[in-house]
């Protein structure tokens, strides 16, 4: 504790105008001012309790500084600094191009890679969502022909990343006709006969169905692989065999069918019954057409005057005439020739000769035949025949086909 030492000047010591002098004075004074009010104040006790008082100030306020830092929140502890997520980012892609070729019923695979945490993958096609993962197939059906847009988000909790294809869907491959008969779209037939007629038909991707459609002048008439057409008229026959897929493509394949009217063969020569007793008679050494004088050998001239003739016939729709030429020999082929003539219009013959030969007493002649004539639809037909051979033999009124057709 600090002391403070007091003078007491006398009183004859004069104030003066030095300070220190005065101050000294005034001291005094104030030192005489205070004794007769008691007992008396020592200044060093009154110096003792300033000093007491201001000890016990800093005193407290040094506790409450101390009570005040008890109560205050203890000091933060040292933190890692917080991770930073970032966006996703792509690895990989595939397909690499942006624009992409594909056909209905053929399918594509669309992958990514992708770096960081928690991602999620959402695949759209046209903005509609169609898949989650990181891979995907696509395979379009017929409706969505045109230019499509395929995309892929991926997300993250620090963001999201896009990737996008142009695709391009075209229409799909037909049907493969693996097989059809007959090989030959024109076929040739008499009244009466059948026709048959099938179709093997391949599928252009793995899982698509086929369906199989046959039709005759326009008319269903069947769905398997084969059909027998019957030929019940002479006329033009359109056979037509439609194979659709379930994906919208079709193949097909068609037959024109020429139905002629029969050829029927010449009627056999009558034979006479032996005697009941009798051995049967041996055959004749020479035909019965020897019994007649037998004219020159035909020429060559001589054929082509009877090809005209029977050309000329079948033009004029001339069933008597054919009859006389061997052509038709019974009252039923008439009747079939003249149905035949009245569905048919604008009929045209034309007969080429290609050989003549002469076989004993017959003439043996090669020729085509085109025949250009309006069917019952009223189109068009043309047909032309390959190499025809026929035996001609000579009668009292010139040749004659010796057996029918033709």
């Amino acid at each position: 504790m600090s002391s403070v030492a007091v003078a007491t000047l006398p009183r004859e010591t004069l104030a003066g105008p030095d300070p220190y002098r005065r101050t000294l004075a005034q001291l005094s004074r104030s030192g005489e001012a205070v004794a007769p009010r008691g007992a008396g104040l020592d200044p060093v006790v009154v110096l003792a309790v300033l000093a007491l008082v201001t000890g016990a100030a800093a005193v407290l306020r040094q506790g409450r500084v101390a009570v005040d830092a008890r109560h205050a929140a203890p000091p933060a502890l040292p933190q890692a600094p917080p991770v930073a997520l970032g966006r996703p980012a792509l690895a990989s892609v595939s397909p690499v191009r942006r624009a992409v070729r594909l056909r209905v019923g053929e399918t594509r695979e669309f992958s990514v890679a992708a770096t960081g945490d928690e991602l999620h993958y959402r695949w759209t096609v046209d903005e509609e969502p169609v898949a989650s993962g990181a891979a995907w197939t696509y395979t379009p059906g017929p409706e969505q022909i045109g230019r499509r847009r395929v995309a892929v988000a991926v997300l993250g909790p620090g963001g999201a990343v896009r990737q996008d294809w142009t695709v391009r869907v075209r229409a799909p491959q037909p049907p493969r006709i693996a097989d059809a008969f007959p090989a030959s779209p024109s076929v040739d037939a008499l009244v009466g006969g059948a026709i048959r007629l099938g179709v093997t038909a391949r599928a252009a991707t793995p899982h698509e169905r086929l369906r199989l459609t046959w039709t005759v002048d326009g008319t269903v008439a069947g769905k398997q692989e084969t059909i027998t057409v019957q030929a019940k008229t002479p006329g033009m026959l359109v056979v037509r065999a439609v194979v659709a897929s379930n994906l919208g493509a079709a193949a097909s394949r068609e037959w024109r069918i020429n139905v002629l009217p029969p050829s029927v063969p010449a009627p056999a020569a009558p034979t006479a019954a032996p005697p009941a007793e009798a051995k049967p008679a041996a055959p004749a050494a020479a035909p019965l057409a020897s019994v007649v004088p037998t004219p020159p050998p035909p020429d060559e001239q001589g054929v082509r005057s009877f090809l005209d003739r029977y050309a000329a016939a079948w033009r004029a729709h001339d069933v008597d005439t054919l009859r006389q030429l061997g052509q038709v020999t019974t009252d039923e082929q008439a009747r079939t020739l003249r149905d035949y003539f009245a569905k048919v219009g604008d009929l045209e013959v034309e007969i080429h000769l290609l050989e003549v030969r002469v076989d004993g007493e017959r003439t043996i002649v090669r020729f085509t035949r085109r025949d250009r004539f309006r069917d019952p639809l009223g189109r068009t037909i043309a047909k032309e025949s390959p190499p025809i051979e026929r035996a001609l033999v000579t009668t009292p009124d010139g040749f004659r086909f010796a057996s029918a057709g033709g």
